[in-house]
């Protein structure tokens, strides 16, 4: 399902209804099929979503129509910092090398499995998340700004 009260500002696409949409599609089962973001398959009529499709999913529903459109067919990300960097922000991006994963709070990370066939939940802790990343489109708050300016002072202050 999609909660229609899950977003708090339906007018914006911002981490925190980002942070929301992942857990909501967590809490519903949501299946993992490539090139899904979200929408229910016709047959089963259970909702998916592929690992970017997760995030393309939030970006193109429209909450107030409840339907999805074609905004985003790319998921653009700039990775940030390490993982030992990252802002204790609900709805920033977390990176494998390979995948993404959304940041929900308290130490953990909802994404879109293939392996495991499903939308899950893990601590971010696990290991296999090695950076941060912020995706275009999505809007964070100062203290995001403010540690990307850090994370990139550090890095220049080492060359």
């Amino acid at each position: 399902t999609l909660n229609s009260y899950m977003f708090n500002d339906a007018g914006s696409k911002n981490c925190s209804d980002l942070a929301a949409w992942a857990d909501n599609a967590y809490i519903s089962g949501w299946g993992y099929m490539n090139g899904f973001i979200g929408e229910r398959n016709e047959t089963d009529r259970i909702r998916y979503a592929d690992n970017a499709g997760l995030v393309l999913g939030y970006l193109n529903y429209d909450p107030m129509e409840k339907v999805f459109n074609s905004a985003y067919s790319t998921l653009v990300y700039t990775e940030q910092g390490g993982i030992d960097t990252m802002p204790e922000v609900v709805g920033i991006g977390v990176f494998d090398g390979s995948q993404h994963g959304i940041y929900i709070g308290n130490g953990e990370v909802i994404f879109s499995s293939a392996d495991c066939g499903y939308v899950t939940k893990e601590p971010v802790s696990n290991g296999s998340w090695t950076s941060w990343c912020t995706y275009d489109g999505v809007t964070y708050p100062q203290e995001v700004t403010d540690a990307i300016q850090s994370v990139n002072e550090d890095s220049s202050s080492k060359n």
